[in-house]
């Protein structure tokens, strides 16, 4: 996720206010041409100038900030949870269930776990 500024002009003085939006880019290098799914919502509350004290302002924004961030990570995790349901349905129509890949990774996984720490020993016999 990256906030962006933007320049706007603020209607009660003659100085630019900023504002940001959030956003996050999803982009699957797999598919030809790769995808990109965009997400953003903007922070509506100004973002207080530098010099600052007021914490009226510092929580306004903030707590846009706040609600910007859980809304863009409800979508994307919406979007990501949809996105592998279709990879899912992709790879069982295609006649590749995956669990071949996965029961070898998950032995391999099994006895790394079981070795974690200790050294391999090499069998000397030949004499």
């Amino acid at each position: 996720m990256a906030p962006t500024r933007t320049n706007e002009q603020n209607s009660s003085s003659d100085n630019p206010s900023f504002h940001l939006t959030l956003s996050a880019t999803y982009t699957n290098s797999s598919t030809s041409p790769p995808t990109t799914r965009q997400f953003s919502y903007p922070i509506s509350a100004p973002i207080p100038p530098s010099g600052s004290t007021s914490v009226k302002d510092k929580t306004a924004y903030l707590c846009d900030l706040r609600k910007s961030a859980k809304r863009l990570q409800d979508e994307v995790n919406v979007f990501l949870t949809q996105k592998m349901e279709e990879d899912k349905l992709h790879a069982m129509k295609n006649g590749h269930d995956g669990q071949e890949k996965e029961a070898g990774m998950k032995a391999a996984d099994e006895v790394e776990e079981e070795n974690y720490g200790e050294e391999e020993v090499e069998d000397d016999e030949g004499g």
